[in-house]
């Protein structure tokens, strides 16, 4: 710039630099700070002389000061604008007189008067907050209770915009059953000027929402009253009441269990707390009686001293152990589950959480159970399949006997139920044994089994399978058998069954579909919807389908049952994974 005022004397006579003035700044062509006035802002500034005005300044802000120190330089006059500066976290406004001026080089002095504006500029503060709050706000006109502003967090939690929810009243918020307990409350507002409130209002969809409201009203000299309204969302915080409320009821039926036993020994592995209740106290086991004592000093026998190591070792190792004793405390605790965890506080461990579940009665029954299963099956088998093989010698001599076939029928009915049996008892005891699977040879194993059903049936089989699947193959087969002698158990050996089997693979496994034209429509959902209980054992049926679904859940696989009620089939599709 070439026409700055190094001969215009009459304006460098007037420059404010002449001037005494205790805030201003001279600055460059660059925005370089030449000088700063002492006591400018009364220090409370960043700028720093042989820095640039950046330095003092926000992004925004930058632009703007240099683009006017470039504009008053350019047109070699005086340049007057307003510049907000954040003066200890408060904003202060300023009337800034930038005047060029030329001594040796073009400068531009800066003069800093501050406008009383404090007010306007809380108030555009206060607005953003307002705008920006989490919570809903909403202004209500104190005489027809009208709403006259609401923020955009009322509309994100309520559905309605300022301008669908502008003059109407708060009252078409708030739920029926909530209306008049709101008309009361703000009626109060007269005399309290403030009321907070949990009320349920109704959103744009017609939804409930739990909420805190919080109500006061706002007077001024210049301004009539209106009341502000804060609403904060208590959704969360009922779902967590209900939910803290529904758990304190599981813990005082657990508590009143006399099965369970939840208690807390300190660090030296003595007992200092026991959930208990007092209206089930049937055995004195870990009662308070008990309080400072080990558990070895509580149980005095082996299984004492084994659960006392297993605490050592549950301290000293940090995790959850679990074990399985006889502690024969008393006749009502004899065998017990007892399970170990760490409690900790800010990262200490300070002690024990000790769980100790009463399993005399359900160990008895189960031994009892899974002898007597084991043995009548084995037992009963063993003179069917002696009696099978008579029948194969016979019918060699004799084809004709009508008799030889009826008797092998019934054999074949007798050991298919005991074969059920066995299969439930192998699904429960057993672990997976994951082995490579060969799917003909399934299939060929299932022709057989039915071949000697005495059944009409038909199994049409479409293996499209051509992958190794690992995994437990005896549980497969138990699998297919079952859901054939399931279907077969529907009908008389006169009616003509069609099965058809498809095999075919999927990602990561392979899919099963079974299409039979017998089943009755809902098997499925009616015996399922049951919950599994012991009532439908007794029938047949409803037993086959059961330990269908036990072995795929076992299989970790799913399966989906339909209908056809234009073919009368139903189909059962089952997915089992590669477990390898």
């Amino acid at each position: 710039m070439n026409v700055f005022l190094q001969n215009d004397k009459e304006k460098i006579k007037n420059s404010t630099a002449s001037k005494t003035t205790n805030h201003y700044i001279i600055l460059n062509s660059n925005g370089s700070i030449k000088f700063i006035s002492k006591g400018f802002l009364n220090g409370a500034h960043t700028f720093e002389e042989n820095r640039s005005i950046a330095v003092g300044l926000s992004p925004k802000n930058q632009i703007v000061f240099k683009q006017k120190v470039f504009e008053a330089l350019d047109t070699q006059d005086s340049i007057v604008f307003e510049f907000t500066i954040s003066i200890h976290a408060k904003p202060h406004l300023f009337k800034i007189t930038l005047s060029p001026f030329f001594i040796d080089e073009a400068l531009v002095n800066a003069t800093f008067e501050e406008v009383n504006k404090e007010k306007e500029l809380h108030l555009r503060r206060f607005k953003d907050t307002y705008i920006h709050s989490l919570d809903a706000i909403i202004w209500i006109d104190p005489f027809s209770k009208d709403v006259i502003f609401s923020n955009p967090a009322f509309e994100k939690i309520t559905g309605y915009s300022e301008k669908e929810i502008l003059n109407q009243s708060i009252f078409k918020l708030i739920a029926l059953e909530d209306k008049q307990k709101g008309k009361h409350e703000f009626s109060l507002l007269k005399k309290n000027k403030s009321i907070v409130t949990q009320t349920v209002l109704i959103t744009k969809k017609k939804k409930r929402l739990d909420v805190e409201l919080s109500a006061n009203v706002v007077t001024s000299d210049n301004d009539s009253p209106y009341i502000v309204c804060v609403i904060k969302d208590q959704t969360a915080l009922t779902k967590a009441r209900k939910e803290l409320k529904d758990n304190s009821r599981r813990y005082e039926g657990v508590l009143d269990n006399s099965k369970i036993k939840i208690c807390q020994f300190d660090l030296q592995l003595k007992l200092f707390w026991t959930g208990q209740s007092n209206d089930a106290m049937t055995s004195n086991f870990l009662s308070k009686n008990n309080y400072g004592l080990t558990i070895k000093e509580i149980i005095k026998n082996e299984s004492g001293v084994n659960i006392y190591h297993l605490m050592h070792e549950t301290l000293k190792s940090q995790n959850t152990q679990f074990g399985s004793f006889t502690i024969l405390y008393d006749k009502e605790w004899k065998v017990a589950e007892v399970f170990f965890t760490p409690i900790l506080e800010n990262g200490k461990t300070v002690g024990l959480n000790v769980v100790f579940l009463n399993i005399s009665d359900q160990k008895r029954i189960e031994d009892k159970l899974d002898h007597f299963v084991y043995r009548a099956a084995h037992d009963l088998r063993g003179p069917i399949t002696t009696i099978q093989g008579l029948i194969q010698l016979i019918k060699v001599e004799d084809n004709g006997s009508n008799f030889i076939n009826m008797l092998e029928e019934t054999v074949w009915t007798q050991d298919m139920h005991l074969q059920k049996i066995l299969a439930f008892y192998y699904n429960q005891k057993k672990e997976l044994n994951v082995l490579p699977v060969d799917l003909n040879k399934i299939v060929h194993q299932l022709n057989s089994f039915i071949s000697n059903s005495g059944y009409n049936i038909c199994i049409s089989t479409n293996n499209l399978s051509k992958r190794i699947i690992y995994s437990d193959g005896e549980r497969i087969l138990l699998l297919f058998k079952n859901i054939c002698s399931t279907i077969l158990q529907n009908v008389s050996r006169d009616i003509h069954v069609d099965l058809k089997i498809v095999l075919k693979d999927i990602k990561n496994g392979i899919y099963l579909s079974f299409e039979d034209n017998v089943s009755p429509k809902d098997s499925f959902d009616s015996i399922i919807n049951r919950n599994n209980t012991v009532e439908y054992i007794h029938n047949d049926f409803s037993k086959g389908i059961f330990i269908t679904t036990d072995i795929i859940e076992k299989l970790k696989g799913k399966y989906q049952v339909n209908y056809n009620s234009n073919k009368r089939t139903q189909m059962l599709e089952i997915l089992l994974p590669d477990l390898q």
